[in-house]
C-alpha cells in the first residue's frame, strides 16, 4: 500500500494465473493424459499490466468494481483478484458513507462499472419512502428484515397495487417504469430494505420524479 510502481523494461510477458495452472494440472492427472500438459498464458506487455492495475486501483478505491467479464479467459478477473490479494488485510474494513435523515439511514453497498448499484436502507416504523417514478431506471426492492407495504400506481391511473412483504418470507418486486411507488414500514421495528438498480445514481441526472402514489 502506498508504493508507486516503476516501469524498467516494457517487455512482453506470458502470464498464467496460478489457479488456472493448478486446474490444468488437476485435469491432466484426472484424465491420466500427460501429453495434454501444454499450458499457455496470456501474452501482454508489462506496460499493459501496469495500466490495468492502476485502473483497478483508482476504481476500486473509489468504491466501484471494474468491468471484469470482457474476455472468456477471465484474465482481467484473475489480475484483479491478484491485486485485491495484496490489499488484504491492511486495506480493510472500508468505511461506507452513511446518509441519515428523519426516515432512517441509507448506504450504498455495491457499485460497478457495468452501471449497477446495490444499496440498503433502514426505515423507522410508520415512515414512508419514495413517492416517485422513473422513466428508464430499473429498481428491485427486497425487504430483508421487518414488514412493509409497497404501493405502485401507473401514471394517469387511479388503481394502486399493494404488496405486503416480510423479511422472514424473502421475495422481491421489480418496479415498472412510469409507475410511481413507495414503501412504508408497517411493523413495530426498524425496516431493512435492499435495493438494486441497473445504474449508478447520478445526482445531475437522477431520473427520479416526485409523484404521490
Amino acid at each position: 500500500l502506498g508504493e508507486q510502481p516503476t516501469l524498467v523494461q516494457d517487455s512482453e510477458l506470458e502470464l498464467l494465473h496460478a489457479g488456472k495452472s493448478a486446474s490444468i494440472i488437476y485435469d491432466v492427472i484426472a484424465k491420466q493424459n500427460f501429453g495434454e500438459l501444454k499450458p499457455t498464458g496470456n501474452k501482454i506487455k508489462v506496460s499493459e499490466v501496469l495500466n490495468k492495475i492502476k485502473k483497478f486501483d483508482v476504481q476500486y478505491k473509489n468504491k466501484v468494481f471494474p468491468i471484469l467479464n470482457s474476455t472468456e479467459d477471465k484474465f482481467d478477473l484473475q489480475l484483479f483478484n491478484t491485486y485485491r490479494h495484496y490489499l488484504y488485510p491492511q486495506y480493510y474494513p472500508v468505511a461506507i458513507p452513511l446518509h441519515s435523515d428523519s426516515r432512517g439511514n441509507l448506504f450504498e453497498v455495491v457499485k460497478d462499472y457495468n452501471e449497477t448499484q446495490v444499496f440498503l436502507s433502514t426505515t423507522l416504523p410508520g415512515i414512508v419512502r419514495g413517492n416517485h417514478f422513473h422513466l428508464e431506471k430499473i429498481e428491485r426492492f427486497c425487504v430483508i428484515q421487518g414488514q412493509a407495504k409497497i404501493q405502485i400506481r401507473k401514471l394517469f391511473s387511479d388503481e394502486v397495487q399493494d404488496f405486503h412483504v416480510k423479511g422472514d418470507q424473502p421475495c422481491y418486486i421489480d418496479i415498472p417504469t412510469l409507475h410511481t411507488h413507495n414503501i412504508q414500514n408497517t411493523g413495530d421495528t426498524q425496516l431493512f430494505t435492499l435495493f438494486w438498480s441497473n445504474e449508478i445514481f447520478n445526482p445531475e441526472k437522477p431520473d427520479t420524479f416526485t409523484e404521490k402514489v
